[in-house]
């Protein structure tokens, strides 16, 4: 399950970056929410940029982060629930090295025009849906093929997400 193992890692690196909502609230730039991101200061970019960085951090802390890492990988290279679950205690202990930096390479000006406001709202709605499948990466599921290539299936952007699309392809990770 090798190549399985590299998607599973591949997945769950991308699902932790892009993080889950655990009740972290609002992504709180205080800049004008209609104005176009392309048409943004350099210094304002990079609040929004920040901005998002923390509200990340926020809803998705680096230990759940490195629990769903170490899931996945898991889930990936055994073949039981037992197994998995030994797995799992073993590499949380290790240290983490996952999480260097997020929003600022999501969040671009160039060619942007959605609005603060609709990146922010994706963004957050994008966290929210990733809540779902980053909740499902259990143990449970070791060595059940269907179930693990079932977490592997694409999540649907949202609704906030697919319009931003078109007008800002890969600038926000979308």
């Amino acid at each position: 399950m090798n190549a399985t193992n590299l998607r599973l890692g591949l997945l769950f690196s991308s699902l932790a970056l892009i993080a889950s909502c655990n009740g972290g609230g609002m992504i709180l730039s205080g800049l004008p929410q209609a104005t176009p991101v392309n048409e943004l200061s350099a210094a304002d970019l990079d609040h929004l940029c920040h901005s998002v960085d923390e509200y990340l951090f926020r809803v998705y802390p680096v230990s759940e982060e490195h629990r769903v890492s170490c899931t996945g990988t898991a889930l990936g290279r055994t073949a039981t629930p037992a197994a998995c679950l030994d797995d799992v205690r073993s590499c949380v202990l290790e240290p983490f090295t996952g999480r260097d930096h997020l929003a600022c390479d999501m969040v671009t000006s160039a060619g942007c025009t959605a609005t603060v406001n609709q990146i922010e709202t994706c963004i957050e709605d994008r966290a929210r849906s990733i809540e779902q499948r980053a909740s499902e990466v259990q143990c449970a599921v070791a060595g059940d093929t269907a179930a693990i290539l079932g977490l592997l299936a694409a999540i649907p952007l949202p609704a906030s997400c697919t319009s931003l699309s078109a007008v800002c392809r890969a600038e926000i990770g979308i």
